[in-house]
């Protein structure tokens, strides 16, 4: 059932194209692989930040917002490295020894190592097995009004933009 149903014409401009298409293109991919982050990496073109389990996950309430970090210690190839990821109801920053691997606008993204299922920050919890994806946001969010909307001083970090693609200490 539809709800509110707009015409197209008063869509364009207010939504960012190709979303619904880019989540049947993300079903496709993992639902029938062995691979569902491999298949993740490729269909949306994301780097893989660290595989590994969370550690420490930390959660406040403020300003109307569930805030906080979560750990992740490195597994396989990623064993020796940790990365903590800040939250604000979302994803916004991935750290790793105090440099920034990836922030918004760009996407990021814990999944489970296994099926590749994204987990809200809110359901991350002591013990999974993770992978955490980053990848370039929309062209719109990258514009220097984008950015200042959602970039990582509009949510109160003291780090410039840099975009995921342009950081070279992140494997995919």
């Amino acid at each position: 059932m539809a709800d509110n149903v707009l015409p197209a014409a008063r869509l364009r401009g207010a939504v960012i194209e190709g979303t619904v298409t880019r989540a049947i293109q993300i079903g496709r991919a993992t639902e029938n692989t062995d691979d569902p982050i491999a298949a993740l990496t490729e269909t949306l073109g994301a780097r893989i930040l660290i595989r590994g389990k969370v550690v420490d996950v930390e959660r406040r309430i403020g300003g109307g917002f569930v805030r906080g970090s979560i750990v992740v210690d490195g597994s396989g190839s990623d064993t020796g490295r940790m990365i903590r990821i800040e939250v604000q109801n979302e994803n916004l920053i991935v750290l790793e020894e105090g440099q920034v691997l990836a922030s918004v606008p760009d996407l990021i993204s814990v999944v489970d190592d296994h099926s590749g299922h994204a987990i809200a920050t809110e359901l991350v919890r002591y013990g999974q097995r993770v992978a955490v994806l980053a990848w370039p946001c929309a062209p719109l969010w990258r514009s220097d009004r984008g950015i200042a909307i959602a970039g990582p001083r509009a949510f109160g970090y003291n780090i410039d933009y840099v975009p995921v693609e342009e950081i070279a200490h992140v494997h995919s």
